[in-house]
């Protein structure tokens, strides 16, 4: 249903029997079929490559750090991407779409790979705390140089605001497989790591006694996450809130046990990530605003309405 209001609605609304139209028999001289197509298909696809990335990511951080309110974010990955873009805007001038997403998932996975390696995940003595921790000062140091070459480099504050925003938009089919292939391969591992990282999440030292192998565990837990929020990240950009809202609804939904959890929360990821970027193409028409936006105006009063009714637990 989402899917195909995605196709109908926007800034200039396209008739149901012109999309079908446009998907049965193309045509390039009309208008209509040029944004059913060429725009609104391949946003389409962003939108739920993004959501199934970060739904995922969401319900693993979550298991890693045995924290209800933790998110991606918490592992470096938005700040070492906002990073590499700004730093390819000033340093490169890449200021190309397909650029861009290049150095977001470049800053995305070395960013968390020194999260991880610093907070421990590659060793037996591996603590949640240590990894959060690990994530706040490697998130507060890269965004202290973003923030530094964003004001020393005033010109590349209008680029760098419209990726900054997170954004759902029409990215090349090209980029749009890398980014599915991207998502299986971080599903793929997510899943091999369920198990271990469920047996964790009770504590290290009941998941060593159930013999699990933590180094195993946490490895194959961080290089997911890592590798399904870059792909998102690059995509649409950093968009906050939406790992955090989707792994809850999943939690209240279906229980624990990340097996369940990882298919429900992708979704409900995706149904939340269409939904905004539906009401910012609406909300102030004919401008559109950001589905990172109207996300962040949503899970804001989520996250402290959780954070008042949590007890956060870290053994």
């Amino acid at each position: 249903m989402l899917g195909a209001l995605s196709l109908f609605v926007g800034s200039q609304p396209v008739r149901p029997d012109v999309v079908l139209e446009a998907l049965r028999h193309f045509d390039g001289a009309n208008q209509d079929h040029v944004i059913v197509v060429r725009m609104r298909l391949p946003r389409l696809a962003v939108g739920i490559i993004a959501g199934l990335a970060l739904g995922s990511a969401g319900t693993v951080v979550q298991t890693m750090t045995r924290n209800p309110l933790a998110e991606p974010g918490l592992l470096g990955i938005n700040s070492g991407a906002a990073l590499f873009v700004v730093s390819g805007l000033v340093f490169l001038g890449a200021d190309h779409p397909g650029q861009m997403m290049a150095l977001a998932m470049t800053g995305a996975l070395l960013a968390g790979a020194v999260v991880l390696l610093v907070g421990g995940a590659f060793s037996t003595t591996a603590d949640p705390v240590r990894l959060v921790l690990a994530g706040a000062a490697v998130s507060t140091v890269l965004g202290s140089i973003t923030s530094a070459l964003v004001l020393g480099y005033p010109t590349v504050f209008s680029s760098f605001r419209s990726w900054d925003a997170g954004g759902v938009a029409p990215r090349p089919w090209a980029l749009v497989a890398m980014g599915l292939a991207a998502l299986l391969v971080g599903a793929l591992v997510a899943l091999a790591a369920a198990r271990s990282l469920d047996a964790l999440a009770l504590g290290v030292d009941a998941g060593r006694a159930m013999g699990v192998s933590v180094r195993r565990a946490w490895f194959g837990g961080g290089l997911s996450v890592v590798v399904l929020c870059g792909a998102a990240t690059a995509l649409v950009g950093p968009i906050a809130f939406l790992a955090l809202a989707a792994a809850i609804m999943a939690r209240r939904l279906v229980g624990g046990g990340l097996m369940r959890l990882l298919p429900t929360a992708a979704l409900a990821a995706v149904v939340v990530l269409l939904t905004s970027d539906l009401v910012g193409r609406v909300i102030l028409r004919p401008v559109e605003m950001e589905a990172g936006i109207v996300c962040a105006l949503l899970g804001a009063p989520l996250f402290v309405a959780l954070a008042r009714r949590s007890r956060v637990t870290t053994a």
